[in-house]
């Protein structure tokens, strides 16, 4: 999938390098050597991402360097051929029309375009926001009526440009919020768990609650994109991320279920993390290998159920097995675009995934999509700002 996206934006790319060297650049009178210059500086950026696969295949992923470079050249690219086709659909309309006031518009649009991505990969990727939702059901206890949850997703730390002052910023804003539970959904890190260092050890430490903090594992904590697996085997990864997530005070769940007691009732709580099977088919709609029957081995379903997903692709399954009241995932961080119109979201991610961002209901039960916190691919979040939310459960008839 990423390959066919890499040589979709190649194509369109070089399409607007062919029309711009034809249309603005060969037509002038400008030395052979000007020529030469300014064609060599529109194809240029086309090489970032040709280079972008060699680059992650040289360098070590063992530095968050190496991913910050690489999302770097992939914001650099998008920035360039968007104003690319800006300039080129204002250009083909003024030719068409015989006006030069559609070149003009081009170039300005490309501009503001411009300036949208930078807004996005500065204020956009680093204001955290704060969703607040309520979830009613008839089948809540008593006991866990107003009961407060804290959600946050997709950390995926060794994206984060200075970690430290983020991370800082996030604990900050979940302990303001005075959570009875707080739950995270998954892909801490980006890489490998040695992105986890000692000051962000301390800095997670503090996230707390009464009723506890509750985890699963993503795609991205099994260590999936450790490239030299002789160095840093993925079961090592596995073992000692999920060890740094125990020593958090974090209750660690995979494909399994624990009670939560409140006011003397209880719910039960599952955990289904990211399956290992599922390495190249993230995107599927279903996702194989996770044993939703294993989590509920001895539970009793017929309690209210919080699910802790971290693919939303889950949810029809574990709908049509009649299981889970709540459900709370992250993963697919809204593409880190999301654009409202007229009361409706749109984002690329509509294209690929049913459940994408936000709430979905079916009958009694309830879907939650967080839009996540860090980055992938690009370093930029427009419309998608970093996402924490605070689900209050209602009991109602």
């Amino acid at each position: 999938m990423m390959l066919l996206f890499e040589i979709c934006l190649l194509a369109a790319a070089l399409a607007a390098d062919v029309f711009i060297y034809r249309n603005l650049v060969r037509p002038r009178g400008w030395s052979k050597a000007v020529k030469t210059v300014v064609s060599v500086s529109v194809v240029l950026p086309d090489f970032l991402v040709v280079a972008m696969p060699l680059l992650y295949s040289f360098l070590d992923n063992r530095n968050p360097l190496t991913m910050h470079i690489l999302m770097w050249c992939t914001f650099s690219f998008i920035l360039v051929l968007l104003f690319k086709l800006f300039l080129v659909a204002g250009c083909a309309a003024a030719k068409r029309r015989g006006s030069r006031i559609y070149a003009f518009a081009g170039i300005a649009a490309g501009l503001a375009c411009a300036a949208v991505m930078i807004c996005g990969a500065t204020v956009g990727r680093s204001t955290i926001r704060v969703e607040r939702i309520q979830v009613c059901s008839p089948r809540l206890p008593e006991g866990f009526d107003s009961f407060r949850i804290v959600q946050f997703s997709d950390l995926h730390v060794g994206s984060l440009m200075n970690p430290e002052r983020f991370i800082s910023r996030l604990v900050d804003t979940v302990r303001s919020l005075s959570p009875d539970l707080v739950a995270f959904t998954g892909d801490l890190v980006n890489i490998r768990y040695s992105e986890i260092t000692p000051p962000l050890f301390e800095l997670l430490s503090r996230i707390d609650a009464p009723y506890g903090v509750y985890s699963v594992l993503g795609n991205h904590d099994l260590g999936f994109y450790i490239k030299d697996t002789l160095a840093l085997p993925v079961e090592q990864n596995l073992r000692a991320l999920s060890e740094i997530q125990r020593s958090l005070g974090w209750c660690l769940l995979s494909d399994s279920s624990v009670y939560v007691h409140a006011g003397g009732d209880s719910i039960l709580l599952t955990g289904l993390g990211f399956p290992q099977q599922a390495r190249l088919h993230g995107h599927n709609s279903v996702l194989a290998g996770t044993d939703i029957a294993a989590a509920y081995a001895s539970a009793d379903t017929a309690v209210y159920n919080l699910v802790l997903a971290h693919a939303p692709q889950l949810w029809d399954t574990l709908c049509e097995m009649n299981r889970s009241d709540l459900t709370l995932s992250g993963h697919v961080h809204a593409m880190q675009m999301k654009l409202r119109l007229f009361g409706r979201e749109f984002s690329p991610a509509r294209a690929v995934y049913e459940h994408w961002s936000g709430a979905y209901r079916r009958g009694l039960r309830t879907l939650y999509v967080n839009d996540g916190l860090g980055c992938v691919m690009y370093p930029m979040r427009i419309g998608a700002r970093p996402e924490v939310t605070l689900i209050e459960l209602r009991r109602c008839e």
